[in-house]
């Protein structure tokens, strides 16, 4: 799947929002969400012109869908690395089923 960068987008299982305006440094967040909640979906976003430099991500994720934070589990729900691969117009993930990643990307 391609995605072209342009505010947001529902394509397949995955949404694609701006996370805000490219800011002064060159960087732009993005925030994608799996909706689907059995299967990992590849997620590779065009941004032609933009002159990739690096690309980086976290993702929020649990087991099952219903997981929570609890004082015995505090930690149960927490962002993790995410594996992302940039190239100068592309950035590529997967994101697994029911997830929520935050994507950075410099140019």
């Amino acid at each position: 799947m391609i995605l072209r960068l342009l505010g947001a987008l529902v394509v397949s299982a995955i949404f694609l929002a701006n996370a805000g305006p490219v800011l002064a440094d060159g960087n732009v967040w993005l925030a994608a969400v799996n909706i689907d909640p059995d299967q990992s979906h590849r997620l590779e976003i065009e941004v032609p012109g933009f002159g990739i430099r690096s690309a980086s991500g976290e993702i929020l994720t649990a087991e099952a869908l219903d997981a929570i934070n609890t004082f015995d589990e505090p930690s149960r729900v927490k962002p993790q690395a995410l594996a992302v691969t940039a190239s100068k117009e592309m950035v590529s993930s997967s994101l697994p089923p029911a997830s929520i990643a935050v994507l950075q990307i410099a140019n």
